[in-house]
C-alpha cells in the first residue's frame, strides 16, 4: 500500500508501518520500539506520518486513495475534521509517552522542520542537542514565569485602579485605529488637501 501523491514522506511510512505491525503491546511501548533508532531528524517521524502509521483508519486503501486523488488540503470537511482529530490525538499519546514512567532511554524532541513545514519527532542523543533543547526549555519556563509574576502584579492593584488603567487603555488604542483609519482613506477631514 503506497500514498501516491501523499504530504509525507511515503518510504517513511512504509517503513514505519513494518516496525509498527512487528510490535506488541501498550501504544506507549510501540511509540518506544518505533523511536529507538530515530537518532536523527532525518529518522524520526512527523505528526501526520504518524497519524498514516498507527491509526487503523488511515492505513485503508479509501484513505489512501482519497490523498491520492485530492492531497489534504482538499478533502471534504469531514474527512478534513477526522484528520485533526487524529493529529491532536497522536499529539495527546505523545505527551503520555514523555510521561511514560517506564521510559528511561529515549528523549523525543521535535525540533527540526520538513519542507512542508512540519516538525519531525526524533530520539535526541547528542549533547550539543540536548543543550540546545534545555536552553529552549528554560527560555519558555522564563517567559511563562514572567507571564505569571506579572498577572499577579496586575491582580494586586485592585478591580478599580485596573478597570480605569484598561478604560485608559481602550482609549489609546481608538485613537490609534482611528489615525490607521484616516491614513488609509485620506480622509483627513476639511480644510486638509
Amino acid at each position: 500500500m503506497t500514498h501516491v501523491n501523499s504530504p509525507v514522506r511515503k518510504r517513511k511510512i512504509i517503513a514505519g508501518r513494518m516496525v509498527w505491525d512487528s510490535t506488541t503491546g501498550s501504544f506507549s511501548e510501540r511509540l518506544h520500539e518505533l523511536f529507538k533508532y530515530c537518532l536523527e531528524p532525518d529518522d524520526g517521524y512527523s505528526t501526520k506520518e504518524m497519524v498514516f502509521i498507527t491509526i487503523d483508519e488511515f492505513r485503508t486503501a479509501e484513505w489512501d486513495k482519497k490523498i491520492a486523488n485530492k492531497g489534504l488540503k482538499k478533502l471534504n470537511a469531514e474527512d478534513q475534521l477526522k484528520f485533526e482529530r487524529a493529529i491532536r490525538k497522536i499529539g495527546l499519546r505523545f505527551n503520555h509517552f514523555r510521561k511514560w514512567l517506564e521510559n528511561e532511554a529515549l528523549i523525543l524532541v521535535n525540533e527540526k522542520k520538513t519542507e512542508t513545514g512540519e516538525l519531525i519527532f526524533y530520539n535526541i542523543q547528542s549533547k550539543k542537542s540536548i543543550d540546545e533543547f534545555e536552553r529552549k526549555r528554560k527560555r519558555v519556563e522564563e517567559a511563562y514565569r514572567d507571564g505569571t509574576e506579572r498577572a499577579k502584579i496586575i491582580h494586586l492593584q485592585g478591580r478599580r485602579t485596573r478597570m480605569q488603567k484598561a478604560d485608559e487603555e481602550s482609549k489609546i488604542i481608538q485613537l490609534r485605529n482611528k489615525r490607521r483609519s484616516k491614513k488609509r482613506t485620506g480622509d483627513f477631514g476639511d480644510g486638509i488637501a
